[in-house]
C-alpha cells in the first residue's frame, strides 16, 4: 500500500517539474517573448543548455536583453518552465525555420540608478533600480504607518 502512495507522489512531483509544458525535444522551434510580460530576469537564457537563448549587452553598453538562435534550439522547453513571468513561448516549426542567425527577442535600456549608482535594465520611466524602488516603497509604507498612527494618538 505504501509503495502505491509513494509512486503517486513521485508521479505528482514529476508532473509538477514538467509544469504541463509539452515536450518538443528534437524539433526545431522559434521563440517568442511577450514584451509586456517580460521583466528581463534572463532566467530563460541562464537555463538554456544549448545557448539558443542567451543574454546580451550592446557593444556601446546602452542596452541588454535576450537573443534567440533557432539553429541551436532543441525545443526542450526548459526555458518555458524557468520563466517566472511565463512570457516565453516556443512555436514548433519543423525544419523549415530561418536559421540565418540570432534574433533579438528583448531590448532593455541600461541606466544608472539615481539613488545607488548601479546600472540596471528597465523598460519603465523610473530613474531608480528595482531594489531602490522597493526600498522606497517600504520606507513610504512604514513612514505613513508610523506617522498616521502617531497623529491619531495625539488628537
Amino acid at each position: 500500500m505504501r509503495g502505491d502512495a509513494s509512486l503517486g507522489r513521485r508521479e505528482f512531483f514529476r508532473k509538477l517539474a514538467r509544469r504541463a509544458v509539452p515536450s518538443r525535444a528534437g524539433r526545431a522551434a522559434v521563440a517568442k517573448i511577450a514584451a509586456d510580460a517580460c521583466r528581463n530576469h534572463q532566467v530563460c537564457a541562464a537555463v538554456c543548455r544549448t545557448g539558443a537563448l542567451r543574454a546580451y549587452t550592446d557593444d556601446d553598453d546602452a542596452a541588454t536583453g535576450v537573443v534567440f538562435e533557432a539553429a541551436a534550439c532543441t525545443a526542450c522547453s526548459e526555458c518555458l518552465r524557468a520563466c517566472p513571468e511565463r512570457a516565453l513561448t516556443l512555436i514548433a516549426q519543423g525544419n523549415d525555420i530561418d536559421r540565418d542567425g540570432p534574433t533579438i527577442l528583448t531590448r532593455w535600456a541600461l541606466r544608472e540608478c539615481h539613488d545607488c549608482g548601479d546600472r540596471f535594465a528597465d523598460s519603465g520611466p523610473g530613474a531608480v533600480c528595482p531594489s531602490c524602488r522597493k526600498t522606497r516603497g517600504l520606507a513610504r509604507t512604514h513612514f505613513s504607518r508610523l506617522f498616521s498612527t502617531a497623529g491619531k494618538e495625539r488628537t
